[in-house]
């Protein structure tokens, strides 16, 4: 019964925050910095989606948009200043970060940067997507309830997310992607021997597409699911089950390890 009491009492709460605050208000505003010297950047926001995307101009440069609900626009415009975005240069990495009241009136800020692609990310929000492209030096991403995207990226990934989908599109490097309820689609162009590849959800199928001359041990886990690795000219398994598979392909260098729950695997040449 408590369950069922705590489920109802979200979408109402949801409901009458909307009633309170019907007006949405968004200003934007861009920040720019000198990139020479800047090998990393810290972004951290809430209910905002962060895009990072390569550049080839000596500025990293950050469109920001600033979001508040009021009960008209007086109202918004007043409350529009507790979101505070703040930016600081140490040691080599620009950090921006954004601070907003918790409670029922809804903030948001959302970040759209552009910066050298050699650039490490750390980035981190709630609710939305988090997109790269282009870049080259590795990221940490953090999310919920949203997507998680890359394309044409290089570098160490660390994903984290839940509810949303992880799609990579062309990467060179290692990936450790964690998500539920959501696909995991990941193209995987070129992988080291010392790289390894982790890839967990749940609720959902995993796809992952590897150059046809890989060479890496596989484990592969579902609890309900058809496991598949196929076009590769040298696959050995250990283990040979439907939900799950040990195994290698070619010479076992690197590392792969995949779970799902009531999902399929599927790992094949791309």
């Amino acid at each position: 019964m408590m369950n069922k009491r705590i489920g109802i009492f979200f979408p109402i709460a949801i409901l009458v925050t909307g009633c309170l605050y019907p007006y949405r208000l968004e200003v934007p505003e861009t920040r720019t910095w000198p990139a020479e010297g800047i090998s990393s950047i810290s972004a951290s926001t809430k209910n905002g989606g962060i895009t990072v995307c390569a550049a080839e101009e000596p500025n990293i440069t950050a469109h920001i948009t600033k979001r508040c609900y009021g009960r008209n626009k007086e109202d918004a415009e007043k409350y529009l200043k507790n979101v505070v975005i703040k930016d600081t240069i140490i040691s080599g990495q620009l950090s921006i970060n954004t601070e907003m009241p918790s409670g029922n009136r809804n903030y948001g800020a959302e970040f759209e940067i552009s910066s050298p692609e050699s650039t490490h990310l750390d980035l981190s929000t709630t609710n939305t997507e988090i997109s790269l492209t282009n870049m080259t030096a590795g990221a940490n991403l953090s999310t919920s309830n949203n997507a998680v995207s890359l394309k044409n990226t290089q570098g160490q990934i660390n994903i984290s997310t839940s509810n949303g989908k992880v799609l990579v599109q062309v990467h060179h490097g290692g990936i450790e992607a964690r998500t539920s309820n959501g696909e995991i689609d990941c193209d995987i162009a070129k992988l080291d021997a010392t790289e390894s590849i982790i890839l967990e959800t749940s609720n959902d199928k995993v796809l992952l597409r590897l150059p046809q001359d890989v060479s890496a041990t596989f484990d592969l886990t579902t609890s309900n699911g058809e496991i598949t690795v196929t076009g590769f000219n040298s696959i050995r398994y250990d283990t040979q089950e439907r939900t799950h598979k040990t195994g290698t392909i070619g010479s076992g260098a690197s590392t792969i390890t995949i779970s799902t729950s009531n999902g399929d695997i599927i790992i094949c040449a791309r």
